[in-house]
């Protein structure tokens, strides 16, 4: 009975401010006669640019940087009740970083610091970076350029590199970490991801992991989020702080914390991974986009290249499809 009027009382929650948000809207655009866009632009302090048409946009360097990084500052508090998560992808996880980049330039920060930001697998290295880039005056170009791709780079420059990704991986995370704690951005509380503990011989558990004390520990977590065995590891585990650990893909698919948040599920995997058994965990409301609608991404083997000079073909694709799919982005985070 408690369990009962506890999910009534959130949906009574959520459909009141759903409410509030959609009136308030109404009577805005009402009173100034403003279209949706042009709506946020005035209220959220949104660069028009955000909004212009893409067509020009045909590689890599013709992306802009983010034009929406002047607020990165403003103090938001963290509703505890929203999440944003990242599904894991493998070598798409340079198409993951494409379409949060897009995304950023459209949804404002403002709204973006509302969400605790979880990723599992390669998720969990997009989550830390889009973290990074809500956080600073760096946008998500800047670490998928720095760090995202560097990794990649290292991996596909050394024979048999791929069984070694997750070292890579780590090396990687333990700068960015660095860089980031210098430039203040807040892990503890903003960013979450799990791992798959072993137990006993050949069983797993999962294990959330969301706080972060040093560098070393943070490299130890994302490495160990993406650690597929005697795939990117070369054996069968990594280590979290001395527990032997393997992908969080393989117990918590779908990273959500709290069962009673409002989650945005982020998929770049094919659709029909959503019937697996281990995604049919799922909180209580959950608006799940698959980002790579059409499928352009050829599972395995776009999700096993780890050659960095495709990747920025990736991260284009990434941010193109970020914007086709700008109105489903918008109603998602409320705004439509």
């Amino acid at each position: 009975m408690k369990s009962i009027l506890q999910s009534e009382r959130y949906f009574c929650k959520f459909k009141y401010q759903q409410f509030n948000n959609a009136i308030e809207k109404q009577l805005f655009k009402k009173q100034s006669k403003l279209s949706t866009s042009a709506y946020y632009v005035k209220k959220c302090n949104i660069p028009k640019f955000c909004f212009s048409n893409i067509s020009n946009i045909k590689q890599f360097s013709d992306i802009p940087s983010n034009a929406n990084q002047n607020n990165y500052q403003e103090q938001v508090k963290v509703d505890y009740e929203k999440e944003l998560l990242l599904s894991g992808g493998g070598c798409a996880i340079s198409y993951q970083a494409g379409y949060m980049h897009g995304l950023s330039e459209f949804i404002p920060k403002k709204i973006l610091k509302e969400y605790r930001v979880g990723g599992v697998s390669s998720g969990s290295c997009i989550a830390s970076f889009f973290v990074c880039s809500v956080y600073s005056d760096k946008d998500m170009k800047y670490w998928y350029e720095k760090y995202i791709r560097e990794s990649l780079k290292s991996i596909n420059n050394e024979k048999l590199g791929f069984f070694n990704a997750t070292k890579y991986v780590k090396e990687q995370a333990v700068k960015a970490y660095l860089e980031a704690k210098s430039l203040n951005v807040p892990f503890n509380g903003t960013l979450h991801l799990y791992i798959s503990p072993r137990k006993y011989v050949v069983g797993i558990t999962k294990q959330l992991i969301d706080n972060f004390t040093d560098s070393q520990e943070f490299g130890e977590a994302i490495s160990c989020s993406c650690a597929i065995p005697f795939v990117t590891t070369g054996r069968f585990s990594d280590y979290y702080q001395g527990i032997s650990a393997v992908d969080g893909g393989f117990t918590m698919a779908l990273p959500f914390r709290n069962q009673d948040s409002d989650c945005i599920f982020l998929n770049v995997l094919p659709k029909i991974c959503s019937e697996f058994p281990v995604v049919r965990v799922r909180p209580d409301f959950l608006s799940v986009i698959h980002i790579d609608p059409d499928e352009t991404l050829k599972f395995p083997i776009d999700y096993f290249n780890f050659s960095h000079e495709i990747a920025d073909e990736y991260f284009l694709r990434g941010y193109l499809s970020s914007h086709k799919q700008q109105q489903k982005l918008l109603r998602a985070f409320k705004m439509a």
